[in-house]
């Protein structure tokens, strides 16, 4: 707003030394001469800025360009932690229901948690997965460890606690 004000009051400097010179000027040929030189100043007062703003032009859009990306990576990165914490939440809703249908066993009493690998987003491993079932007896504990490590082929670690 400071650079169009700025120019709007250089454009009347312009023109109001112009229309004195112009006032000032002898009549003739000569006034012709100052006319033109005159106008070849506004004109160039005019010019002046629009210029300046072309010449920023690509600097501009590169700024523009690079907002872009950042805001674009930004949005892959929140997209790959929401995909990440919602496949973790569905995989240990998934453990709860398997279990608690298996072995006959309240939801509210089962507590799964599930640990990731997401070094690569492409390829999210499973680590480990701690389940904590209240009030079962240690030797279906042990069947529960046992039945998860053949569900997933044993790779992984695999915990149950009182």
């Amino acid at each position: 707003m400071k650079d169009f004000i700025a120019f709007f009051g250089e454009f009347i400097v312009v023109i109001a030394v112009g229309g004195m010179f112009y006032a000032m000027a002898p009549d003739g040929a000569q006034k012709k001469y100052i006319h033109f030189a005159i106008s070849l100043c506004v004109l160039a007062a005019i010019m002046g800025p629009m210029i300046s703003v072309v010449s920023s032009l690509p600097e501009m859009l590169e700024e523009v360009e690079m907002e872009v990306e950042e805001h674009q990576v930004e949005i892959e990165e929140n997209l790959t932690e929401a995909v990440i914490s919602a496949s973790r939440e569905n995989m240990e809703a998934s453990i709860i229901a398997l279990l608690s249908q298996k072995y006959d066993i309240a939801t509210e009493k089962l507590a799964v948690s599930v640990a990731l690998d997401e070094k690569d987003p492409e390829n999210i491993e499973i680590v480990s997965i701690d389940v904590r079932a209240e009030g079962i007896s240690s030797a279906k504990r042990e069947e529960m460890r046992r039945y998860l490590a053949e569900q997933f082929l044993g790779n992984l670690s695999i915990t149950v606690s009182d």
